[in-house]
């Protein structure tokens, strides 16, 4: 197929993606409008769809009505279809979150012995995979041999940079917990913390040899709770550690004792950094800080590369819309499924903002046919209305009706836009690694060409 022609069909395939992306949202709430607003008004005014429907209605009129309620629906829909998608995001990592604690708590019946050793279990079970896991992957393996780092090896790789020394502390900590639980010990305290915050280490490492150049093999891994950012300790002790000390569920015992809480903690943040890959709804800036852990637990290694935002200092989504810019400018072609990800998920967001503002309207709606269903009923025949307590009902019922529809639409959205975003950078960094070639020497063409002109 001609390259132009492919060009031609990946823009329709673009702007058709974008026009349904903004219309179906749109089109649903006129819908909503039309069912808690419109038709309650209707019977509270006597007004008959049927006597509407059997007048003379002039030719080309439901035509020119449809092209309205498109033109409509896009412009409303446009307008969900750019709000923020971090709003119905947080909610989704919420219920995440809120779910891992859950299931600690779950497992917790004022037993400190048993729950140590479940939450041991799990926690050693994902050390183990993700240092299996970081001996796979080339940059690491190479870095380190069975448990002692190799100056050699490493040497070659001194230029790298701090996306790089932070995965070699993390590899580094599961590497040396994995030695300790050979040898039977338990895993100190500043091993699980190199674990879950490498970042922090290699920052602490920073400021301890602010002068000398970062050397992987000289990592003590000392790094303590209390040199820790403030913002990881109240995260650790607001929203999880709190958290998991208390319950709302009668006959559920609360994690109470400190030592149980401390390593309970530890398992959920750990899971929820390789499930969600962040900490927290106040630290889920995309494409989240802990997003090569999410990919290390699932054995995907050939991508880890482009992922340079591990740490809270990177302006993550300048790195994904470098990607989508480079991949748009010089691969069109091969930009429809990135594309196309980003729509439905901004679709999913504004169906979610949708339902958010349908929900207050139809709450307004239902209020508003409490109040006027009896005074209808007592006076309508002095308004010249044949109002019911039949009629009122419907009136109630109906946005009654929206609310559990919106609710619904809610909770089933915040449910998998999480994933759908997690998958959108999984498509962008794929589609990148692939064409990296491509891009390169298109990039070169151009710029000789440039040159020659």
């Amino acid at each position: 197929m001609n390259k132009n022609v492919k060009t031609s069909i990946t823009l329709v395939d673009e702007l058709m993606v974008d026009i349904t992306g903004s219309l179906i949202p749109g089109f649903l709430f006129l819908v909503i409008l039309f069912i808690c607003v419109f038709l309650p008004l209707a019977i509270f005014s006597d007004f008959s769809l049927i006597v509407l429907l059997k007048s003379k209605i002039p030719s080309g009129f439901f035509w020119v009505f449809l092209v309205i309620v498109l033109i409509l629906a896009y412009v409303v829909g446009h307008i969900y279809y750019r709000v923020d998608i971090k709003e119905p995001d947080e909610a989704a990592i919420k219920r995440q979150i809120t779910e891992i604690i859950s299931n600690a708590q779950h497992h917790y019946f004022d037993n400190n012995n048993s729950f140590i050793d479940y939450v041991n279990h799990q926690l050693h079970d994902i050390i183990i995979s993700m240092n299996d896991t970081c001996m796979n992957v080339p940059q690491f393996g190479c870095w380190y041999r069975g448990r002692e780092c190799d100056p050699n090896q490493y040497a070659a790789s001194s230029d790298h940079n701090s996306a790089s020394h932070i995965y070699w502390c993390f590899c580094k900590s599961c590497n040396l917990a994995v030695g300790y639980l050979e040898r039977g010990i338990d895993i100190p305290e500043s091993i699980l913390l190199g674990i879950l915050f490498p970042e922090e280490v290699y920052r602490v490492e920073r400021e301890r040899h602010p002068t000398a150049p970062f050397n992987a093999c000289n990592v003590d891994f000392g790094v303590s709770f209390y040199e820790l950012n403030e913002d990881i300790k109240r995260i650790w002790i607001e929203e999880y550690k709190n958290r998991l000390s208390k319950t709302h569920k009668i006959g559920k015992m609360p994690i109470v004792d400190e030592a149980t809480l401390w390593i309970a903690t530890y398992m959920c943040i750990l899971e929820a950094q390789i499930e969600i890959g962040c900490i927290s709804i106040k630290d889920c800036s995309f494409p989240y800080t802990y997003y090569y852990k999410y990919l290390l637990s699932r054995n995907i290694i050939n991508i880890l590369d482009e992922v340079r935002w591990n740490s809270r200092d990177s302006r993550s989504k300048n790195i994904i819309n470098e990607y989508k810019t480079q991949m748009q400018l010089f691969v069109p072609e091969k930009y429809a499924i990135i594309n196309k990800n980003e729509s439905h998920v901004r679709m999913s967001s504004s169906t979610w903002h949708m339902a958010k503002v349908s929900i207050w309207i139809a709450l307004g709606m239902t209020l508003f046919s409490i109040v006027l269903t009896p005074f209808a009923c007592i006076h309508g025949n002095e308004w010249g209305l044949s109002t019911t307590p039949y009629h009122g009902i419907l009136a109630i019922a109906l946005p009654l009706s929206v609310i559990w529809f919106c609710w619904f639409a809610q909770k089933r959205i915040a449910k998998f836009i999480h994933y759908q975003r997690n998958r959108e950078i999984f498509h962008a960094i794929c589609a990148y690694d692939q064409c990296r070639d491509i891009i390169t020497h298109r990039r070169h063409l151009q710029s000789t060409s440039r040159a020659n002109r």
